[in-house]
């Protein structure tokens, strides 16, 4: 089954991340797609994978290295599966969750290292509803540079569901791989947690052409503010 759908991103992309706190690089982050589908019940899927890996030396943060990975539905870019494995010095946690839309929207989820199943329901809305790495493609294929109000993304993570707001804030100049594009800048509201205080906000970049490559990304959290910064793109 083919699929004929053209998106701003590529299979076979692959973008490449230093990873900031405050004034010190901290670490690596790669997001990559899959340059085959993945098919299930005969529906192409994207494969998107996400690995932050710190650098020894951080203590705060301990030793992570984190993997995302989900499949992605190509036709309207929901998730049908996703996977976090998470290692933080000695401890270990790795969930699976499966997403099912229909009257409501329903999400399995396992818990692998705790052999725990725990078994979601969301009402259906008109904003829509991703986990991260959906969320991640869903956005990069909006019309982010006509963008004139703010867009809202509902998304799951960790057992929990996150509406955010990404709203448009001028204009500018970012340098990658030697030349300087022209990009558009974003905000980013997010919901009070015990990350992120009521009031504080994060920023994103993106490349003001039709790729809307992320080039730059920006949190404020609670014990401080985190940076990715785009280094590389590469295509296989």
């Amino acid at each position: 089954m083919a699929q004929n759908k053209s998106y701003p991103f590529k299979q076979g992309e692959k973008m490449t991340y230093s990873v900031h706190f405050g004034w010190f690089n901290i670490g690596v982050a790669e997001v990559w797609i899959d340059p085959e589908f993945h098919y299930e019940n005969g529906e192409p899927h994207y494969l998107v994978r996400c690995n932050i890996v710190s650098s020894p030396w951080f203590k705060l943060l301990k030793q992570i290295d984190m993997c995302f990975e989900s499949l992605v539905k190509a036709s309207d870019l929901r998730p049908s599966t996703s996977i976090r494995d998470l290692k933080q010095g000695g401890r270990i946690d790795i969930r699976r969750d499966q997403f099912i839309f229909d009257d409501s929207i329903k999400v399995n989820a396992y818990v692998e290292d705790v052999d725990s199943h725990r078994n979601h329901a969301f009402a259906r809305t008109n904003v829509p509803f991703r986990d991260a790495l959906s969320s991640y493609l869903y956005l990069r294929n909006q019309d982010l540079l006509n963008l004139r109000e703010k867009l809202s993304v509902r998304t799951f993570f960790t057992n929990s569901l996150y509406e955010f707001n990404i709203a448009p804030d001028g204009s500018g100049r970012f340098k990658l791989m030697g030349d300087r594009i022209q990009t558009k800048e974003f905000k980013l509201f997010f919901p009070p947690s015990e990350l992120v205080s009521k009031g504080q906000t994060g920023s994103v970049v993106v490349s003001a052409d039709e790729r809307k490559i992320p080039l730059k990304f920006k949190l404020n959290l609670s014990l401080g503010s985190f940076m990715l910064e785009l280094e590389n793109i590469s295509y296989e």
